[in-house]
């Protein structure tokens, strides 16, 4: 993952992915926290990325993506509750799915990214 991350945008987008795959594997929000956030934290302060995007990109894929992931407990809680499959629940997932493609874009793009703050340190 390292490897992939030499730039700004690289950095945020591993930390995107690394947030998602672990989420979705271990199925604990405060795990992937911890793991990704702290595997990423020194990454990030190298190349001068604020603590809060760091934050904001675990937030982005690593809580955003529970619903859709139908192993995770928020799903199944999701499917309990309004009592329908996981396959016809997901398409009304708007807000998820749409942040799927905005999260990355503005990484790319840098909006949100508050690279000035640290630059003029």
């Amino acid at each position: 993952v390292f490897a992939f991350a030499k730039s700004r945008p690289a950095t945020i987008l591993s930390a995107l992915g690394a947030s998602a795959v672990t989420n979705a594997m271990t199925s604990n929000q405060y795990a992937t926290s911890f793991i990704v956030g702290d595997a990423f934290k020194t990454r990030f302060d190298a190349l001068k990325i604020p603590r809060k995007v760091l934050s904001r990109s675990l937030e982005d894929y690593g809580t955003m993506i529970e619903s859709i992931v139908p192993w995770h407990p928020t799903a199944i809680f999701m499917i309990a509750t309004l009592g329908v499959p996981w396959v016809d629940y997901w398409s009304w997932q708007f807000l998820t799915l749409t942040n799927l493609i905005i999260a990355p874009s503005i990484a790319l793009i840098g909006i949100g990214c508050f690279y000035h703050e640290v630059d003029e340190e």
